[in-house]
């Protein structure tokens, strides 16, 4: 196998758009050109042999697989496809690498630079909190509220997610197996300590390995609701939180405006106590008509 690396023309730079030659094991020729502006790989190919020349290549982004095509090449025959890599970049890497795999043993190698906030993203897909649920819930056998979090991740690139859930009452919960596959999505539950059927208010991030740092932050949402009822849930910037397993105190869930909600809500159902008390008010009211009508 032959690799030359063409220089790039003077209107555009190397890091823009470097081209490298190749011949394969089969003799089929390939020029390779990568646009980092555009996240694009142009594939020329052709065969100058006599007879078809049957082989393929396949093309890997920071270590995952974006294409495999199989070429049927007659004598002179020339091919030519481009390849959008922009869903298989791993929006957690600086260093990204793109190669090239024509048949045969070696490879062509293409890296660029580019930081990337995997939180606020719109060219390069990353995964994303898409929906928040306050249920009832049976946890473990125990009666409670739970938190039902919808994970998506539109990304050919697969990322190892976690969701951390902060709530008035819930110092925290983690649950470790939030990773969506690429293209799909997973719903999980996170049981918390608000006992069924109460208003709830806290947080939900989506990480990867550290809560603590921007840089493995993926989305955020703050929710108020009840279950059987709506959750009302707001956008927000990913903020570090403290490791609750960490040696220091980990974070606290607080907002005032939320625990107003929250108190003006439940305060106005109910209480156990206050059904007791009401089902014996009704209970004495029925004996004391039965008495009178005797």
């Amino acid at each position: 196998m032959t690799v030359v690396a063409d220089s790039t023309s003077d209107s555009e730079s190397e890091s823009e758009n470097e081209t490298k030659n190749v011949t394969s094991e089969f003799g089929v020729e390939y020029t390779v050109r990568f646009d980092s502006e555009r996240n694009k790989l142009h594939i020329y190919s052709s065969n100058p042999k006599d007879g078809y020349r049957n082989e393929g290549f396949k093309i890997k982004v920071d270590g995952y697989m974006n294409t495999y095509e199989s070429l049927n090449l007659s004598a002179n025959e020339t091919w030519s496809d481009s390849f959008n890599i922009t869903r298989n970049i791993d929006v957690q890497r600086d260093e990204h690498t793109v190669r090239f795999y024509p048949t045969g043993e070696e490879t062509i190698e293409f890296n660029f630079t580019r930081d990337i906030d995997p939180s606020n993203t719109s060219e390069v897909p990353a995964p994303r909190i898409t929906s928040v649920e306050v249920a009832n819930g049976t946890p473990y056998g125990r009666e409670t509220s739970v938190v039902r979090v919808t994970v998506e991740n539109p990304a050919e690139q697969l990322y190892g997610t976690k969701l951390m859930v902060h709530t008035l009452e819930t110092d925290h919960n983690r649950r470790a197996d939030a990773t969506a596959p690429p293209g799909g999505e997973t719903t999980v539950q996170v049981p918390i300590e608000e006992p069924q059927g109460a208003m709830v208010a806290g947080e939900v991030r989506l990480y990867d390995n550290n809560l603590s740092d921007t840089d493995h932050g993926f989305d955020q949402r703050e929710f108020v609701g009840e279950a059987d009822g709506d959750t009302q849930v707001m956008n927000r910037t990913y903020e570090p939180a403290r490791d609750p397993y960490g040696k220091k105190p980990g974070y606290v869930y607080e907002n005032e405006s939320m625990e107003a909600v929250v108190e003006d809500a439940n305060e106005s159902e109910p209480t156990p106590m206050e059904h007791v008390i009401t089902g014996v008010g009704v209970l004495v009211f029925v004996l004391a008509v039965w008495w009178y009508r005797r």
